[in-house]
C-alpha cells in the first residue's frame, strides 16, 4: 500500500495519483465526510471483484457509489420522480445515501445484481474533485473487513488490512476523520423515501425535508 499524507502532500500531487491509480484499475482507501471509504472505479468489473476479495465481502451484497454531480447521477440512475429529485438536491452533497432504479449499464457487480444502485455525494472537498477529474463514479463502501465496523480513525482502518493477503494500492490519509456515523441508507426508488438504515442524518432531518418537497 502506498500512502499519501494529504496534509502534506501537494493536492495536486494526490489527486494526479489517485486518478492513475484509479484508472489502471486500483483501489484506494478515501476519506469522506463520514467514515474512511474503499473505491475503485465504479464501471470497472475487474476492480471491483478487487473492492469484493479486500474486503471478503460476500458477492451478492451490492456497493454503493459516489458521485461528484447530478449530470453523473443520471448516468448511473434513473430519476423518473421529480419530487426524489428535488428531495437529494436539497441533502446533497451529505451524508445519506439514496437508493435508486440502475441504469442498465451499471456493472451488475456493483449492484449485487439487483436493478437498484446506491448512490451518495459526498461532503468532502477532495473527495468531489477526485470524482469530478476522474470524470466517472466511483465506488463507496466503508473501508473496512467484512464483518468489522467502519470507522473514520486511519490506524482503525489501516490496521484491518495489515495482514491481509490482499490490501487497497493506494491510502489517502487525512488522519483522524470528525466523528460520525455512515451514511444514512433511504429507500428513493418510491414516494415517500423510507430509511432503511439510521445513520449520520436523523430520521427528523429528513422528514423535515420531506415536508416541503
Amino acid at each position: 500500500m502506498q500512502t499519501l499524507n494529504i496534509q502534506k502532500e501537494n493536492i495536486r500531487n494526490i489527486i494526479d495519483k489517485t486518478i492513475t491509480c484509479l484508472r489502471g484499475g486500483g483501489v484506494i482507501i478515501i476519506p469522506t465526510d463520514t467514515v474512511y471509504g474503499l473505491s475503485c472505479d465504479a464501471k470497472n468489473t475487474a476492480a471491483i471483484k478487487k473492492i469484493f476479495t479486500i474486503k471478503a465481502r460476500p458477492e451478492q451484497k451490492s456497493l454503493p457509489i459516489f458521485i461528484s454531480s447530478f449530470a453523473m447521477l443520471d448516468d448511473v440512475a434513473y430519476v423518473k420522480d421529480e419530487r426524489v429529485l428535488n428531495f437529494l438536491k436539497k441533502i446533497w452533497p451529505g451524508a445519506l445515501t439514496a437508493i435508486l432504479p440502475a441504469r442498465g449499464w451499471m456493472p451488475l457487480d456493483v449492484r449485487g445484481r439487483e436493478l437498484t444502485i446506491g448512490v451518495r455525494m459526498p461532503d468532502y472537498h477532495l473527495a468531489l474533485d477526485i470524482i469530478k477529474e476522474f470524470d466517472g463514479p466511483i465506488t463507496g463502501t466503508s473501508a473496512n473487513l467484512s464483518g468489522y465496523s467502519a470507522s473514520g480513525k486511519i490506524d482503525e482502518v489501516l490496521s484491518q488490512f495489515k495482514h491481509m493477503p490482499f490490501k487497497p494500492d493506494l491510502v489517502l490519509d487525512a488522519g483522524d476523520l470528525p466523528e460520525s456515523e455512515p451514511s444514512t441508507v433511504v429507500d428513493c426508488t418510491s414516494w415517500p423515501p423510507k430509511i432503511l438504515r439510521a445513520g449520520a442524518i436523523s430520521e427528523n432531518e429528513i422528514k423535515d425535508l420531506l415536508k416541503y418537497n
